[in-house]
């Protein structure tokens, strides 16, 4: 299930207020459009409703594709003190059964390409 919050925030260029939708995780199975929201860069992407300025929102999302069975942990930048550890976490037995792949991406372009070779 994709999961979004809305918050309110400031815009840049006129500073007044808006609403931008979080996606703290995209099901691209249950929410096709999403996909291509990323891809597009819109997924990311605040329209100012006051002077229609456009500005990037650099957030972390969890990508998951139930039919290619991954899932993606995706930040748009990498820590300077980032040291890789593998992740404790409970998986539900559902992905267990199969091979599910499970891994951390940096950067929009390295997401996109790791969803196109995941696919």
């Amino acid at each position: 299930m994709s999961q979004v919050k809305r918050e309110t925030i400031e815009c840049p260029n006129c500073h007044r207020k808006g609403e931008f939708e979080i996606w703290d995780s995209v099901n691209v199975d249950l929410d096709p459009e999403l996909r291509e929201k990323i891809f597009n860069e819109e997924l990311f992407m605040y329209h100012c409703p006051h002077c229609e300025h456009v500005t990037g929102i650099p957030l972390d999302t969890l990508y998951h594709d139930m039919k290619n069975q991954f899932m993606l942990f995706f930040s748009f930048f990498k820590e300077d003190d980032f040291d890789y550890k593998p992740m404790d976490m409970e998986v539900p037995k559902s992905m267990m059964k199969g091979d599910y792949t499970f891994r951390m991406v940096f950067g929009l372009m390295q997401l996109k390409e790791k969803i196109v070779i995941l696919e």
